[in-house]
């Protein structure tokens, strides 16, 4: 149990530490989005439809100017969501001493075997988890209740049951 629990920290924090190679890759998603609607051929063809048949075939421009939009807004939005991600990201790093930012450096983006402080990763991972609520929360979503294992002495019985989904 503790093991998958790290795993998630270290998964969530790496994939924060590799923003900036998630919204590149998105950008050229986007750019070989564009490049191809635009070299898209426009002319009309005649493709087999059995045996004997021809049937001629067009490009919908209806059908896909509207798919290539709605894909388009989506990868604007997402690298929107994750810019915003880097940008408080950066700020919650500033927070800490430089010590503790080089150690995380060295860990999450160097690849090297460094130790570093429980407390520290703990403190990221929770802020790091503000920062999905936030993101959320700013795109309408409401997101899950979470247990701490070392919060349960302190729960009602209602919280219980509000944490369990009853």
């Amino acid at each position: 149990m503790v093991k998958i629990v790290e795993d998630e920290m270290d998964n969530l924090i790496n994939r924060y530490f590799h923003l900036d190679k998630a919204i590149k890759q998105l950008n050229r998603r986007l750019y070989q989005l564009h490049f191809r609607h635009r070299t898209q051929s426009y002319y009309t063809r005649i493709e087999p439809t059995d045996e004997y048949t021809l049937q001629t075939k067009s490009y919908r421009i209806d059908e896909e100017v509207a798919i290539y939009l709605d894909a388009s807004m989506l990868i604007e939005k997402r690298i929107a969501n994750l810019k915003k991600k880097q940008r408080y990201f950066n700020d919650y790093l500033v927070t800490i001493s430089p010590e503790a930012q080089e150690c995380l450096f060295k860990r999450y983006l160097g690849k090297l075997d460094v130790t570093v402080n429980d407390q520290l990763i703990q403190a990221l991972y929770e802020e790091l988890l503000e920062i999905e609520d936030a993101i959320g929360f700013m795109n309408g979503r409401i997101p899950e209740l979470r247990f701490r294992g070392n919060d349960s002495e302190n729960l009602s019985f209602e919280d219980m049951l509000n944490i369990l989904g009853v």
